[in-house]
Parts: C-alpha cells; structure tokens; sequence
C-alpha cells in the first residue's frame, strides 16, 4: 500500500468547532425583547453586547433580514438622532473567555487569526473593529468599508500574531471583540491602531473617519454570520444547530424554554 502524505498545513481550519465565536449567526436569542436606549446597554442576541452613551438613540432587534444561508442577523436602528460628543459611542461586543482560545496560543504569544462577517448597512463609509487582548493589555483594530447600501457583503480581517504572552487557560474574560458604530474623539483622537498589536489606549482604538450611524433616523446596519478561526484565511462558516447554540449561550444565561 502506497504511503500517502498529507500536507498538516493543508488542513488549517476544516475540522470542526473552527469558529471560536458563540452565536455568531445570531440564531439565539432568549431574551426576545426590543431594547432601545440611547445612555444604557446590554444583551440582544445572546453574547451580543450591545453599548451606547450619548450618540444617538439605538433599537437593537434580532432580524430574519439575513444574506443566503442564513436565517437571522442584529438589526441597529437609529431611531432618534444626535450629534456626537467627546465620549459618544456606540459599538456590539462579544466577550470570550481564555480557555476557549487555547487554539490561539503559540509558543510565547498568539498566533494569527481571522474575522469574517456579513454586513449591510443603509451608510455607507468605513467601520472599525476592535479588539482587546485582556490577559496582555493589547489592543489591535482594523477598518472596514461598506461601499454599497443597503447589501449584503462578506467582510474578512486578519490579525497578525503576537510575542507578548499567551491567553490565560481559566473561565475568565481574556478576548473582546468590538464592531464600532459611533465614536467621539475619546476614542478616536490618537494613533489609530490600523492592525498592529500595541499597549491598550483608548483613544488609539477607533479610526477617526468611522461613521457616526446616530446622525439620521434613516440609519441601520446589520451583521450575521461573525467567525473567528486560527489562521490566515476565512473559511466558510461553521453553520451549528439551535441546540448546540443554545447551550453554549446558556452557560452565561438560562431562559426557560416551551417547545410545542
């Protein structure tokens, strides 16, 4: 029998549990009430964050406006305008805890890795997202444009690896990941990252020509299908049952549920 050789490399990111995200396609959602807020936050589809101060007034909605292959999305709607202050912000959050990111580890620091996202918006202009390496006190951004309203696009940003330690193995916040939606200039009056790992500051986290999406009632933006994987590129994404969604959201919260 003919020996046959693999390359390993070949390999990187098509087994399974790739996406290291949970309810990235916006499947659960087990509080199942509308929140609009304009000074306050909290939880929409389950471990989507939702933060907002004094750029607007925002109605968060879990949407079946999805792109094909896809069921749900968030749904943003400015539903009362304003302009933007020094400390405005508005942004989705998902937290990760270090020991469901061990994949990520190298030998002193983390390795590559890569976020893909579908996206459609009603402005047009350029987006930042964010992330905040917790157990290193880093932080690293990247931009993305929607060039086209109102259509849904694929986006994919690679992170490049680091040497500045690893990620904790514990049930701790070691990872957050933030789509930035409006920003005054508490955020965005420094050196914008622009996909290099430095110090956490916050005024370096968001670029300074994001869209500020409070500033018309006519404002929405939508985003499904988020995955996260080791590696330098973005495959397709790792579709899971409701029920495996389920019970990873309900390791952080429990709503009973009635099935017919």
């Amino acid at each position: 029998m003919a020996l046959i050789k693999v390359n390993v490399n070949a390999l990187d990111n098509v087994s399974g549990r790739k996406n290291l995200l949970i309810n990235g396609g916006m499947l659960v959602d087990q509080r199942q009430s509308t929140m609009q807020f304009s000074s306050s936050s909290g939880f929409r589809c389950d471990r989507w964050y939702q933060g907002s101060d004094a750029s607007g007034t925002f109605q968060y909605t879990q949407s079946t406006d999805a792109p094909a292959g896809f069921g749900n999305s968030i749904k943003i709607q400015c539903t009362t305008a304003a302009s933007l202050s020094a400390s405005s912000y508005n942004y989705i959050m998902h937290k990760l805890e270090g020991n469901a990111l061990q994949s990520m580890n190298s030998t002193n620091g983390i390795v590559e890795h890569t976020i893909s996202f579908y996206a459609k918006s009603s402005k047009t202009g350029v987006y930042t997202v964010n992330i905040r390496d917790e157990d290193n006190s880093l932080m690293n951004s990247k931009t993305f444009t929607v060039s086209t309203a109102n259509t849904w696009e694929r986006y994919v940003l690679t992170f490049p690896a680091h040497t500045s330690g690893k990620l904790d193995n514990d049930n701790l916040s070691s990872y957050r990941l933030y789509w930035w939606f409006a920003s005054g200039t508490d955020q965005t009056s420094g050196t914008f990252y622009n996909g290099t790992w430095g110090a956490q500051s916050n005024p370096n986290r968001v670029s300074s020509s994001n869209v500020h999406l409070g500033d018309s009632t006519n404002n929405n933006f939508y985003i499904t299908g988020i995955q996260m994987e080791v590696g330098n590129k973005a495959s397709d994404f790792e579709h899971r049952s409701f029920a495996e969604e389920l019970r990873g959201c309900q390791r952080y919260y429990f709503e009973p549920q009635s099935f017919n």
